[in-house]
């Protein structure tokens, strides 16, 4: 009878220690998890905006006979982004394994030249923005659409011939101030 009374105590013992355990380590996920709660909360919307995206999907707008013509490439800039976004340690998404993912994220680059009537000048504006699923709460239901929750832009006007790397520098540049973006709302453990 001692024995049994004895075994029960330390199953209860044991139980209460195991309970406790949970209890704390259930507090303490708790409280992880509300300081990366406030710590997102605190940060800029759009880089909020960007807090627990798996992967992003590079696209690149058409480029228009006067891109081609000053020397821009679609393939160039989507291998030039996607190779930084990698050595960030950030996801490159397929369109395929975009499109399983309910927020469908990507990367929307777009590069216009315009050139100057009679003239060797040009205008060239960049776009970058980060696009993702958003819902519209104002309509009954609620849809979702593709909203740009981040973005970057440029504009550069050239006069006489340019050297196409340099152009090509501002689209790293402007990818850079992405993945900075993406970092602070996602940073490395």
């Amino acid at each position: 009878m001692k024995k049994a009374m004895f075994i029960l105590m330390v199953v209860g013992l044991l139980s209460s220690i195991g309970f406790a355990a949970k209890k704390l380590s259930e507090e303490k996920i708790d409280s992880e998890a509300a300081v990366e709660y406030q710590r997102v909360r605190d940060l800029r919307y759009d880089i909020a905006s960007l807090y627990g995206v798996k992967g992003v999907e590079v696209i690149v707008e058409d480029l228009y006979e006067d891109e081609k013509e000053f020397g821009f490439n679609m393939e160039t800039i989507k291998t030039k982004v996607e190779l930084k976004l990698r050595l960030a340690g950030i996801r490159v998404l397929t369109e395929k394994e975009r499109g399983a993912m309910p927020d469908g994220p990507f990367l929307y680059i777009n590069v216009n030249v315009v050139k100057v009537p009679a003239s060797t000048s040009c205008a060239i504006g960049y776009t970058i923005k980060f696009k993702q699923m958003v819902e519209l709460k104002r309509w009954s239901p609620h849809p979702y659409i593709y909203g740009a929750t981040w973005g970057t832009g440029s504009t550069t006007v050239i006069t006489g011939k340019s050297d196409i790397d340099k152009e090509y520098d501002t689209i790293e540049d402007m990818t850079d101030k992405f993945i900075n973006a993406y970092l602070t709302a996602n940073p490395k453990k």
